[in-house]
């Protein structure tokens, strides 16, 4: 069977980095507005804190234009091809 996988997937972090160059915004600036610790708002920039519910609804009123399903979308999407990724280097 053939296993068709997206040409890339990008995490929650990297589209917030856009999203913070975009809008000349520091990761404190964001923090702020999370009303998050700047380390988690790290962590998420770095791809270890997951987005969870929570988070996605503050994250779509920070970012005009997103909604809340995008972040937990863009999180899965992430989440299943990193594990397609161990999976297929399990394979390898």
């Amino acid at each position: 069977m053939d296993i068709r996988t997206p040409a890339a997937a990008f995490s929650p972090g990297e589209i917030i980095r856009d999203q913070l160059d975009e809008l000349g915004w520091s990761p404190g600036t964001l923090a702020g507005l999370l009303r998050q610790p700047l380390t988690d708002v790290e962590q998420l920039l770095d791809g270890a804190l997951p987005v969870g519910s929570a988070l996605a609804r503050s994250l779509a009123e920070a970012f005009p234009g997103t909604t809340a399903s995008f972040w937990l979308n863009l999180e899965s999407q992430w989440q299943l091809g990193q594990a397609s990724r161990l999976m297929a280097a399990a394979i390898d």
